[in-house]
C-alpha cells in the first residue's frame, strides 16, 4: 500500500518541478558592446549607428508585440561602393532570438524582391560557415546591377547577430565576412542564470 503512495508523491513532485521550470541561461550584455567596430573591419570605413526602435522595425515582422527585444544595436560601415551592416539583438529568451533570426532572414529576401520588383528572380545560394552558437546561416544573392549581397546570421542563447553586406563584384571576400561573423560571435559572453 505504501509503494503506490510513494510513486504518486514522486510523480507529483516531478510534475511540480517540471512546471516551475529551470530558469533559462541568458546573455545579459549591452548589444553595442557585442557589435562590430570599425577596427574589426581591418580597413578604413565610415560608421553610422541607428536607434534601437528603427532596428526593430527593420528586422522584426508583425506581430511586433510578440518579439520582445531588450536591447539592439545596428552599425552601418561604408567604404568605396561597399556597405556592411552589423546588427546585434538581445531578446528575452532563446525562442525569441530564434524567431527574430528567422524574421531577419525572411525580411532580407522579401526586401530584395520588393526592391527589384516582384517578378524578379532571386537566387539564394547557401554558403558554408563554421557553426557560431546554437544556429548559423550564411547566404549569397546576386543583385542585378549591384553585384553580390550576403547575409550571415547566428544565434547564441537569447542573442541574434546579423551581418548584411553588398558591393560591386570582387569587393567583398566571403572569408573576410566569415571572419567578421567570428569576431562578432567572440564578443558574446557566456549565458548566465
Amino acid at each position: 500500500m505504501k509503494r503506490p503512495v510513494l510513486w504518486i508523491l514522486l510523480l507529483v513532485s516531478t510534475l511540480l518541478l517540471a512546471s516551475c521550470g529551470a530558469r533559462e541561461a541568458l546573455i545579459d550584455a549591452s548589444a553595442a558592446a557585442m557589435n562590430l567596430t570599425t577596427e574589426d573591419l581591418g580597413r578604413p570605413a565610415a560608421m553610422q549607428e541607428r536607434p534601437r526602435e528603427e532596428i526593430l522595425l527593420l528586422v522584426q515582422q508583425p506581430p511586433e508585440e510578440t518579439r520582445l527585444a531588450r536591447d539592439a544595436n545596428m552599425r552601418t560601415f561604408t567604404f568605396s561602393e561597399t556597405e556592411v551592416v552589423a546588427v546585434v539583438l538581445v531578446t528575452t529568451s532563446s525562442a525569441e532570438a530564434r524567431a527574430t533570426l528567422r524574421d531577419a532572414r525572411s525580411n532580407f529576401e522579401s526586401g530584395l524582391r520588393d526592391a527589384l520588383g516582384q517578378g524578379a528572380t532571386i537566387a539564394v545560394e547557401e554558403l558554408t560557415v563554421p557553426q557560431l552558437g546554437d544556429e548559423t546561416f550564411f547566404a549569397r544573392v546576386q543583385i542585378p546591377g549591384k553585384g553580390p549581397g550576403y547575409i550571415l546570421g547566428f544565434r547564441k542563447s537569447n542573442v541574434a547577430g546579423l551581418i548584411i553586406a553588398h558591393g560591386p563584384a570582387g569587393a567583398l571576400d566571403e572569408d573576410w565576412l566569415r571572419g567578421l561573423g567570428q569576431k562578432m560571435f567572440q564578443r558574446l559572453p557566456a549565458p548566465t542564470t
